[in-house]
């Protein structure tokens, strides 16, 4: 059985603020805006059904949940650079030494 599919830029999204401590710093790192980032990990948690980040005016933590989640999300985003990287031909390079 196939439970939710989770988003690749959702988890990014969650792991550049869990990293940063901050949803415009990440929205920076992530060239995107602060709304937007919000909205994937709000997103992000309604599929998980747990609440990731305990929100503050200036400052961000991990909940517990979140805590949990952190390492699959890099082993997550990590799989999903591998997949893709698998399909990357890489250009053949023929080195000549002339005298």
């Amino acid at each position: 059985m196939i439970g939710p599919a989770l988003d690749v830029e959702a988890v990014a999204a969650f792991l550049q603020t869990a990293e940063l401590a901050s949803f415009t710093r990440a929205a920076v790192a992530l060239g995107s805006t602060q709304s937007l980032v919000s909205t994937r990990i709000k997103r992000l948690e309604t599929t998980l059904g747990k609440p990731l980040l305990q929100r503050h005016p200036r400052l961000v933590r991990l909940t517990p949940e979140g805590e949990l989640f952190l390492p699959a999300a890099r082993e997550f985003l990590a799989a999903h650079g591998r997949a893709l990287a698998a399909f990357t031909e890489e250009p053949e390079r023929i080195a000549l030494g002339i005298s």
